[in-house]
């Protein structure tokens, strides 16, 4: 089952927060990083071989430890994010974001419509399989569309940066 955002919740009360970085497939090593006592991993597959496929394990190793489990994405492309999100990350980093629209693109692909273009599906990890109702699942949808943390990782060499943010920020 998919548990409650520590990190954003530790975030938002003003808390400091530590991390590991994993970017080998490994959900054993995930259970030594939550026993470490970190609030979360984030599970790199940008530079290892971390997949949709292969991620649930590892997310719930960490959720298993009460971390927040965080996915670095291979690339700024909305069925690669959405593949981790249904695996049931509780948030997505994006990385090489270099103009306001790939900032828009990646915060896009983590929200559901009417703030994203996210796909829904009830029968994966994130929606819980299906075990709720319909009317339950479009009020969750809704609130879903909020609550997964969307992270932008700026490349090299971004001289507009605060601009970026300002034109980005009517979905951010």
């Amino acid at each position: 089952m998919v548990q409650s955002h520590r990190l954003r919740r530790k975030l938002r009360a003003g808390e400091p927060v530590t991390g590991a970085i994993v970017n080998v497939q490994a959900p054993w090593f995930i259970d030594l990083v939550g026993i470490s006592g970190f609030d979360f991993v984030m599970l790199d597959a940008e530079h290892g071989p971390i997949t949709p496929e292969n991620v649930e394990l590892m997310i719930r190793a960490a959720e298993q430890a009460g971390m927040t489990a965080l996915v670095r994405v291979p690339a700024n492309v909305p069925h690669v994010i959405l593949g981790f999100l249904d695996a049931g990350a509780q948030a997505i980093q994006v990385p090489h974001i270099q103009t306001a629209d790939d900032a828009r693109r990646a915060v896009s692909a983590v929200r559901y419509p009417p703030l994203g273009s996210r796909g829904m599906s009830t029968m994966t990890r994130a929606a819980r399989a299906g075990g709720v109702n319909s009317s339950v699942k479009k009020a969750r949808v809704g609130a879903t569309s909020t609550k997964t943390t969307s992270i932008a990782s700026v490349g090299p060499g971004v001289a507009r940066w605060p601009r970026m943010v300002a034109s980005a920020s009517s979905i951010l």
